[in-house]
């Protein structure tokens, strides 16, 4: 649904980082993950026809 920047707190002080939110495909509530666990859904994905 969108990616972001923003600031997450770490044991050696704050941090900017990209962070995704993906909304499952029954819908309900997006969830995040890091942009790095991404990757683009290929065309032989059953996914891709719906």
């Amino acid at each position: 649904m969108a990616v972001v920047l923003e600031e997450v707190a770490t044991p050696t002080g704050p941090r900017w980082t990209r962070r995704a939110y993906i909304r499952p495909e029954a819908g309900g509530r997006e969830l995040p993950t890091a942009l790095g666990n991404i990757e683009p859904l290929g065309a032989s994905s059953p996914l891709w026809a719906r």
